[in-house]
């Protein structure tokens, strides 16, 4: 009796897992969907924005496996940032989401969405993701509780590069994503004080807080 327990106890992790995966694959899709990239391009016009998003050339989904390589822990994918005038794209928008390791900060907080704007694509092969501890040796910054900021000794809009944290329960449907993603990314590439594009009502929403520097430093 108790072994069909433990099997249908495994089953149904797995079942939970399959349909948290389902809703992963749907949130990749709204992101890179038609709508939100119209939704982006409207938002960008009526606001001025120098830059160009290239919806079209979205990088495919990574994924990172556990240890055990069952059970990926981790997706990122990233849409290129295009300056007007330019040819080439600089910088990605990128977004991770991480269940579980050192893609959540300290190992055990909520299940994430990193929405971070780097000058290269995400990659877990080359170890270009959001990981914790955070390495000391970067010029990092945590700015108002809410962004992580690299800044770098050129004032090039390509030495600034940011990145906030959602949780990722609270991403339910395309109005969430419009309010912590659309909007907030928008803002912070048009250049908008940290607290306008972020501004505190989202802690409520899904918005991460941060602690200082030194404690996502920590091993």
């Amino acid at each position: 009796m108790s072994k069909n327990k433990t099997g249908e106890g495994i089953a149904r992790c797995f079942s939970i897992v399959a349909a948290c995966g389902r809703e992963i694959e749907a949130l990749i899709e709204a992101i890179n969907s038609q709508d939100w990239s119209e939704s982006f391009k409207r938002a960008a016009k009526a606001s001025r924005c120098e830059f160009t998003l290239l919806f079209d050339a979205s990088t495919v989904p990574v994924y990172r496996c556990d240890e055990s390589e069952w059970v990926n822990t981790d997706v990122a994918w990233s849409i290129p940032v295009r300056k007007k005038g330019k040819r080439k794209p600089e910088m990605y928008l990128s977004f991770q989401v991480s269940l579980h390791g050192d893609g959540c900060a300290r190992g055990h907080d909520p299940a994430v969405l990193h929405v971070s704007l780097w000058a290269y694509p995400p990659s877990f092969d080359e170890e270009v993701y959001v990981g914790f501890p955070m390495d000391n040796e970067d010029k990092t910054e945590v700015v108002a509780d809410r962004l992580l900021v690299w800044r770098y000794d050129n004032p090039d809009w390509t030495d600034f590069q940011w990145t906030y944290s959602l949780d990722l329960g609270e991403l339910r449907d395309l109005d969430s994503v419009n309010a912590l993603v659309l909007g907030p990314s928008l803002a912070l590439l048009m250049g908008c004080d940290v607290q306008e594009a972020l501004p505190d009502a989202l802690f409520q929403r899904g918005l991460m807080k941060y602690p200082d520097v030194r404690v996502l430093q920590q091993p």
